[in-house]
């Protein structure tokens, strides 16, 4: 029974006041709103012929929504608060200083090869000091040109979120190694945040009820096609023999010292890929590549979604919007919020390299090979190869104990002068002074022609007129003004 303390033309009134406990805010942002009934029954007493008389009238309810007090603001990878999130259930003061937050920026979107590893840290902090933090998986949807699927697990194979460092502001370390067989599939990881305030009391913000609902914080994976990282225990003949390529394929489409020297996470492409083109079919873009059809597969697990349609005679067509869509209007390219190619990108290993293994030690053929047989002026003949040495490789030649064969190697390109409109240098050039030049002193290949030593280009004084310019192959000439052969030019 409440105190009456006021009569207006209404009747009797009180003032009743409500301080909401954490419980009976919702649990899950976005989520049910919570909605708590307040009830009233006005009861009345009175004397009749000095007996007590009650009565009581009907009732009345009014639903009270119980609005979340704080919510978590997530720092990283990138900035995601409530205002982004078009959460509610939310204080509105709360919406309004998280509007007012300035955007920091970050990373959505990673590219990836197998093997390599992508690590980040997912952050949040909560103004309310009060409440703990805990970073955690909420789901991952795999999408394809041709599917989109939820996973059974929260994250992928393979990925790790860590346990959550600190309360508030909190942190938990990601960490991903793609594995063979996500080529071509762009992953979106999700995560929320678990909020305890108090004993017994635990909210859950940002947990979207499925793939492409504003309120989801995720990041977007791609792993990437030809494109992987060496791990423990990997050489170049394994990837190799792995992509159904070769050693010298891999070794010649990558910047590397030596083949034998291949460090754990190194980056490593072992081919090029093929946009689709409009209405190709499978078997058309594997003729025209010079590339078997299960190799294709092989080397592409995105298509094996659809494999029956397109090995059949004729195949289904490839998806390309040129000739059929407009940029980004195609029905594949945006999946439930996930961006996706406008065309079919393939990975393929054609046959680009042509060069023989290097001859070992013992064979006639080191003895048979002479320097002249590179490419004068654009090779110069390289002393032997060291295979085996002392300590770690890359060897110099005094710690090497094995060479094996000898090679061309395509000269160093010395950098061209560059002249503005004035007639200043603007950057400054080079020209080849020694080496390249491909002769053989007697026809013997003992120390090998050396490589391109380039110098900087001679400056013609004040007093002096150019006579020849300075380009990669020779060096200026310059001449006092007036001499014969020289061009005069007047005060």
């Amino acid at each position: 029974r409440s105190k009456l303390l006021t009569v207006d033309r209404f009747g009797y009134g009180t003032p009743v006041t409500m301080t909401p406990k954490c419980k009976l805010a919702a649990q899950e942002y976005p989520g049910p709103r919570s909605s708590v009934p307040l009830c009233f029954q006005p009861a009345d007493e009175f004397e009749v012929d000095t007996r007590p008389v009650y009565t009581r009238g009907d009732e009345r309810c009014v639903d009270v929504e119980v609005l979340a007090a704080a919510a978590p603001v997530l720092t990283a990878p990138y900035h995601w608060n409530a205002h982004h999130a078009s959460l509610e259930g939310i204080a509105p003061g709360v919406l309004a200083a998280h509007a007012a937050l300035p955007d920091m920026g970050g990373v959505r979107e990673y590219s990836i090869g197998v093997g390599c590893v992508l690590e980040f840290d997912v952050a949040g902090m909560d103004a309310r000091g009060a409440s703990s933090l805990e970073m955690l998986p909420l789901r991952t949807t795999v999408t394809t040109l041709y599917s989109q699927r939820e996973l059974d697990t929260p994250l992928p194979a393979g990925a790790v979120l860590g346990a959550t460092s600190g309360t508030n502001p909190a942190t938990a370390a990601f960490r991903w190694q793609p594995e063979r067989g996500m080529e071509g599939r762009k992953y979106t990881i999700c995560f929320f945040v678990r909020s305890t305030v108090e004993a017994g009391c635990v909210q859950d913000f940002y947990v979207a009820p499925y793939h492409g609902h504003a309120s989801q914080f995720c990041v977007e994976v791609s792993v990437e096609r030809c494109r992987v990282c060496a791990r423990p225990g990997e050489t170049l003949a394994s990837i190799a023999e792995e992509y159904r390529t070769s050693v010298n394929q891999v070794w010649g489409g990558n910047v590397m010292r030596q083949a034998q020297h291949l460090a754990v996470g190194q980056v490593l492409d072992f081919g090029p890929t093929y946009e689709v083109g409009h209405d190709e079919t499978l078997a058309e873009v594997a003729a025209k590549l010079a590339t078997p059809m299960e190799h294709l597969f092989a080397l592409n697990p995105d298509l094996r979604e659809r494999r029956a349609a397109l090995s059949a005679t004729p195949g289904e067509a490839l998806r390309a919007s040129k000739g059929n869509y407009e940029p980004g209007t195609a029905p594949w390219a945006m999946q439930a919020g996930t961006m996706m190619p406008d065309a079919q990108s393939l990975c393929f290993t054609p046959p680009i390299c042509s060069y023989e293994a290097l001859p070992t030690a013992s064979s006639p053929d080191v003895a048979a090979f002479q320097c002249e047989d590179c490419d004068g002026g654009r090779e110069y003949c390289t002393a032997p190869r060291c295979v085996a040495g002392v300590g770690a490789g890359p060897w110099e030649d005094a710690a090497c104990s094995r060479f094996v064969g000898r090679r061309c190697q395509r000269c160093t390109a010395c950098r061209t002068e560059e002249v503005g409109p004035a007639g200043d240098i603007t950057v400054p050039g080079e020209y080849r002074a020694a080496g390249c030049d491909g002769e053989v002193a007697g026809g013997v290949c003992e120390d090998c022609t050396a490589d391109a030593v380039c110098q900087a280009c001679t400056v013609c004084a004040a007093s002096q007129v150019e006579v020849r310019k300075c380009t990669p192959l020779q060096d200026r000439v310059c001449a006092r003004a007036g001499a014969p052969g020289a061009a005069f030019l007047p005060e």
